[in-house]
C-alpha cells in the first residue's frame, strides 16, 4: 500500500491544532463563557496525542509489509534526530527560564534548575521520559520505545499480549494520576503507561484488511457515544476528584486522560480510515504532512505571541492575555503561523538537500 491516505494527514492536521490549543490554553481569558468553551474543547482535544500514536503504529504495520526492517530503522533514526535537535534548540531557553524562576523574576513557565537536568535523574528524564529539557518533548522517546517494543513482540508473535499488557498499564496510570485511587508514582505520559497502548492499537488495526473495516456508520456512532461518555467522565472527575468548579480549566491538567479517552480516539481513527479522502486538498490536510515539525516549533511561536501580548499590554494599558483577543485572534494566528512556518522551513531544508 504505497499511496498516501489523505484522511490520516487530515487527522494529524486536526491533532496538531488540538495540541497547540492545549499548550496555549493557559493564556486564554477567564470569562465564564470562554471557560465553558475552553473546558469543552480542551477535554475533547485529548484525542490529539493518541491520534499521533495510532497513525504511527498503523503506518508502521503497513510499511513493514512493504519495506521490512528498513522502514522501522529509518523511522527510529528520524524520531531520534528530531528529539536531539529539539532538545539542543530548547535547552538554552529551559536553563534561562529555570534560572529566572529560581530568582523569582518569573513564575509558572518552567521548572527550577535541579536534578531533572543533571545526574541520574536528569539522564532518566532525558533518555526515557523526554522531559529533561521541555515537557512537550516526551512524545519522541515514548514513540521511539513504543516502536522498539512492538518490533520485539512482533518478532516473537506476541502483539496480542503486548496490547493487553499496555491496556493494563494505561489503566493503572489513569487510576493513579486521574482518579488517584492507587496513588502510584507512575508517569502520566511515557512509553509504558501511555504511548505503547495507542501505537500497538494502530499497529493491530493496520494488520487487518481495511475492507473489513467498512462499517462507517457503526464507528461514527461509537465515536459519538464515547465522546459523550468521555465528557461526562471529565465533568465527574473535575467535580469529584479535583473538587473544583466545572468551568475552571486547571484541574483538567491534573489527570489529562481518563478511561473513555482511548475508545473515543480509536473509534474516531477507525471512522476516518473508512473515509480515505476525508480532508483531501484542504489546508488542514497539508498541515498534517508537516505536523511533526509543527509540534517542535509551536512552543516557540506561542512564546512569541505571549511576548507580543505583554508588549501590547504595556503600550495600550490593557490586558490582552485576559481578553477574547487571545481566544479568537491570537490563538488562530499561533496555529496558522506555526504550520506555515513549518512548511517554509521544510521546503527550505529540502531545497538545500537537493
Amino acid at each position: 500500500m504505497t499511496e498516501r491516505i489523505d484522511s490520516l494527514d487530515t487527522l494529524k492536521g486536526l491533532a496538531i491544532f488540538f495540541v497547540i490549543f492545549i499548550h496555549a490554553q493557559p493564556f486564554f481569558s477567564t470569562n465564564n463563557y470562554i471557560e465553558v468553551l475552553t473546558y469543552t474543547v480542551a477535554n475533547f482535544s485529548r484525542i490529539a496525542v493518541p491520534a499521533f500514536f495510532l497513525v504511527s503504529g498503523f503506518l508502521l504495520s503497513l510499511k513493514l509489509e512493504e519495506r521490512g526492517k528498513t522502514y522501522e530503522k529509518k523511522e527510529l533514526e528520524k524520531i531520534g534526530k528530531y528529539y536531539i535537535i529539539a532538545s539542543l534548540a530548547y535547552l538554552p531557553f529551559s536553563i534561562g527560564a529555570g534560572y529566572l524562576q529560581n530568582q523569582g523574576i518569573i513564575t509558572g513557565v518552567a521548572r527550577p534548575l535541579g536534578p531533572h537536568l543533571t545526574g541520574l535523574e536528569g539522564l532518566f528524564n532525558f533518555l526515557y521520559l523526554g522531559k529533561g529539557v521541555g515537557d512537550f518533548l516526551w512524545f519522541f522517546p515514548a514513540l521511539f520505545f513504543s516502536i522498539a517494543l512492538i518490533h520485539v513482540f512482533y518478532r516473537y508473535d506476541g502483539i496480542k499480549e503486548l496490547l493487553i499488557g499496555s491496556l493494563i498499564l494505561h489503566s493503572v496510570a489513569i487510576l493513579s494520576n486521574t482518579y488517584r485511587i492507587l496513588e502510584l508514582p507512575v508517569p502520566v505520559e511515557d512509553t509504558l503507561f501511555f504511548g505503547l497502548l495507542f501505537t500497538t492499537s494502530g499497529f493491530v488495526i493496520g494488520k487487518r484488511n481495511l475492507k473489513d473495516l467498512e462499517t462507517r456508520g457503526t464507528y461514527l456512532g461509537l465515536f459519538i457515544l464515547f465522546s459523550v461518555l468521555h465528557m461526562a467522565e471529565r465533568i465527574f472527575i473535575t467535580l469529584t476528584v479535583a473538587s473544583s468548579n466545572v468551568y475552571y480549566w486547571e484541574p483538567y491538567f491534573w489527570g489529562p486522560y481518563s478511561f473513555f479517552t482511548a475508545p473515543m480516539a480509536v473509534s474516531f481513527f477507525l471512522y476516518i480510515l473508512n473515509r480515505p479522502d476525508w480532508g483531501k486538498e484542504t489546508r488542514l490536510e497539508t498541515y498534517g504532512r508537516y505536523s511533526l515539525l509543527g509540534y517542535l516549533l509551536h512552543p516557540a511561536v506561542i512564546g512569541v505571541f505571549v511576548v507580543l501580548s505583554i508588549g501590547l499590554d504595556q503600550i495600550l494599558g490593557t490586558t490582552v492575555l485576559d481578553t477574547a483577543v487571545w481566544d479568537f485572534v491570537f490563538f488562530p494566528l499561533v496555529f496558522v503561523c506555526t504550520m506555515e512556518l513549518s512548511i517554509k522551513l521544510r521546503d527550505y531544508l529540502n531545497s538545500r538537500d537537493s
